[in-house]
């Protein structure tokens, strides 16, 4: 299984540490960044599913609770290792797109675009992590992005949207985003963030959720 272009990502750790706030703990900022080697070392030897939170501690040289301090899982150590390049990005285009009074039915479909050409540009990540097994990495990596974008759209008042809305939009929304550009990716077929939208309407009346939206921007 070849995890190279992975395990090589673990360099850009240390430039994004850069960015982080001088209030921030040096000590759990070093901390993570040790795991984080850790882990992207590991994952060129065995999948991840194979590794053991034990075994990550000892060749990170830090204890098993100071794991559990910064992580729940093993899982979370590429997620939030990809998670601060993915939201910038997207908060970065949402700022764009919202400043222009667009409205929400267009930004579904140009933010649906988006998403898909960004993890185009992203492919071999990607790959990787899906050879390694990282599946529910990538899942999460995509519903956050999409209940980031449907918060964005209502950031005026985002209280007055139900939490059952969001949920049910988020997980239904990304999940096919997540299949559809999975199939792209196993089958080499293009797919366009049009098919994309469609295939979302078949479980999600996009006019009704953007008039909804658009009610709940003057609310």
């Amino acid at each position: 299984m070849n995890q190279l272009s992975v395990c090589e990502n673990h360099k850009k750790f240390s430039e994004m540490t850069k960015l982080a706030k001088k209030t921030r703990n040096k000590g759990a900022l070093r901390s993570q960044r040790l795991l984080t080697e850790a882990f992207f070392e590991i994952l060129s030897e065995k999948p991840a599913k194979r590794i053991k939170v034990t075994a990550l501690c000892d060749r990170a040289g830090v204890s098993t609770p100071t794991f559990y301090a910064h992580y729940q899982t093993i899982e979370e150590i590429p997620y939030y290792f990809y998670v601060e390049k993915w939201l910038t990005s997207l908060t970065s285009f949402l700022d764009d797109l919202i400043n222009d009074d667009i409205p929400a039915a267009e930004i579904n479909r140009r933010t649906s675009e988006w998403v898909l050409e960004y993890w185009i540009k992203e492919i071999e990540t990607y790959k990787c992590l899906k050879a390694a097994g990282m599946e529910g990495v990538l899942l999460r990596l995509f519903r956050i992005g999409t209940k980031e974008a449907i918060l964005r759209v209502v950031s005026e008042n985002p209280d007055n949207l139900p939490e059952s809305v969001v949920e049910y939009v988020m997980a239904i929304s990304s999940n096919i985003m997540f299949t559809t550009f999975d199939h792209w990716v196993k089958t080499g077929k293009g797919i366009s963030s049009q098919e994309v939208l469609e295939l979302m309407s078949f479980v999600v009346n996009w006019d009704s959720f953007s008039n909804m939206i658009e009610r709940y921007k003057d609310s």
